[in-house]
């Protein structure tokens, strides 16, 4: 299947919403993207991934920017305008010219919505291999939404349903996905560190930082991000501090269900918060050992890229 690294040879077609500002559809399109170039065809275009939707203008950038869900951060505005042939998508549909064809976000209340949900019907019975992301969080629920409509279609065709949330046993078809950060936005690198907690910055708590850099130099000059379960346990910061250079304070990371955030280095994120002393300071010797060992699983594990490698796997059973 992989002819070199970054590059494969199958056609995917990535059936979306546009400008969406759902975390897990645009993590797995960077991904994706990233690794298999033009051979992903984003369906719709996804606008906000882009980095030519950017306005030039300051003050029209952060006008956009504070329409969007986290002011845009991470994902958003960071991929390159490259040729992508658009054209006749329900003539290749029919003809089965796509590997495969994924369909996302979904959404616990609409599913996929109802334009969506007819191409997600029409490519099944056109002999498709076709497959879901499930992003969407608990909301009211502690438990899992899974649409078992979808999950039989997908069943049927030999895709993949893939779960965010997932709390169920995987399967062939069933499988968690998780969230992930772009490779071109690591610290690659060990901060000095000055302070013990980094401000929290959220929707809920309000938004501190309007600047991207500004946001990520808190967590480098921190030795922990708090973070914790919100409307789901999977969130964007975890990854944000981690590829930072911090380590997340997580203190309900015991009560995490097993297959959600499948690849978190939970066990060592729990080493990490041990590294407090009683007094207040912080074990450096030991803290930036754990924090290395953190910091290298996840390059190899919670990249938008090692997510993407791990699908493609997943749906051709490599």
């Amino acid at each position: 299947m992989f002819l070199e690294e970054g590059l494969t040879t199958v056609k995917i077609l990535f059936f979306n919403k546009g400008w969406d500002h759902d975390a897990q559809a645009s993590s797995i399109m960077h991904g994706l993207r990233s690794l298999l170039g033009d051979n992903l065809i984003d369906y719709p275009l996804m606008g906000n991934l882009y980095s030519s939707s950017l306005p030039s203008d300051k003050d029209e950038q952060d006008r956009l920017r504070s329409t969007m869900y986290g002011r845009g951060f991470t994902y958003h505005f960071t991929l390159p305008d490259i040729s992508i042939d658009r054209t006749d998508i329900e003539r290749k549909i029919a003809d089965r010219y796509f590997d495969a064809i994924i369909f996302g976000p979904c959404n616990n209340m609409i599913k996929l919505g109802e334009h969506n949900m007819r191409v997600f019907e029409f490519a099944a019975a056109h002999g498709n291999k076709v497959c879901v992301i499930d992003g969407d969080d608990l909301h009211e629920t502690k438990y899992e939404v899974i649409h078992h409509d979808l999950l039989s279609v997908v069943s049927q065709t030999g895709g993949v349903y893939f779960k965010r949330e997932l709390q169920s046993t995987p399967t062939k078809n069933l499988a968690p996905i998780s969230l992930s950060f772009p490779k071109e936005k690591v610290t690659d690198f060990s901060p000095t560190k000055e302070k013990m907690f980094a401000f929290e910055s959220s929707f809920e708590k309000g938004y501190k930082f309007t600047n991207e850099q500004d946001y990520y130099d808190e967590y480098r000059k921190s030795y922990y991000g708090k973070t914790s379960k919100r409307g789901g346990w999977d969130c964007l910061r975890h990854y944000e501090i981690i590829f930072n250079r911090s380590i997340p304070y997580f203190p309900d990371i015991d009560e995490l269900p097993q297959n959600t955030m499948f690849r978190f280095p939970r066990e060592l994120v729990k080493q990490g918060m041990k590294c407090i002393n009683n007094n207040g300071t912080v074990n450096t010797s030991e803290y930036n050992q754990i924090e290395q060992q953190i910091f290298d699983y996840s390059m190899n594990n919670l990249t938008t890229i090692s997510m993407a490698q791990y699908m493609i796997a997943k749906i051709f059973g490599d």
